[in-house]
C-alpha cells in the first residue's frame, strides 16, 4: 500500500550557504499569512567578488548579488508607497 504522506528535507551546509533570517508574518488572527520568507547568503569565493544573496519564500529561490540591494530596497519602498497612495484613493 502506498503511503499518503509527503516528507521533504532540506540540509544546508554553514561553509556552502548561510540562513540570516527566518521571517514569518501572521494575521491578527494568528493564521500564517504565508509561508516563512528566508534570507541567506553564499559566502564569496574569490576576493572582491560580489557577495550572492538570496531570498526563498515556499520553496522559490531568487539569488541577486550584493551590489543590487540599493535598487531592490528603492522598489520595495516606492512599492508600498506607491500601495499606501493606492488606498488612499
Amino acid at each position: 500500500m502506498a503511503s499518503i504522506n509527503t516528507t521533504e528535507v532540506r540540509e544546508f551546509s554553514p561553509r556552502v550557504e548561510v540562513i540570516t533570517a527566518h521571517i514569518e508574518t501572521s494575521l491578527q488572527t494568528g493564521e500564517r499569512f504565508c509561508g516563512p520568507l528566508v534570507t541567506g547568503f553564499y559566502p564569496p569565493g574569490d576576493e572582491g567578488e560580489d557577495p550572492e544573496l538570496w531570498i526563498e519564500w515556499e520553496g522559490n529561490r531568487i539569488h541577486f548579488n550584493a551590489s543590487a540591494i540599493p535598487a531592490l530596497f528603492k522598489q520595495v519602498r516606492r512599492a508600498a508607497k506607491l500601495a499606501q497612495e493606492h488606498g488612499r484613493d
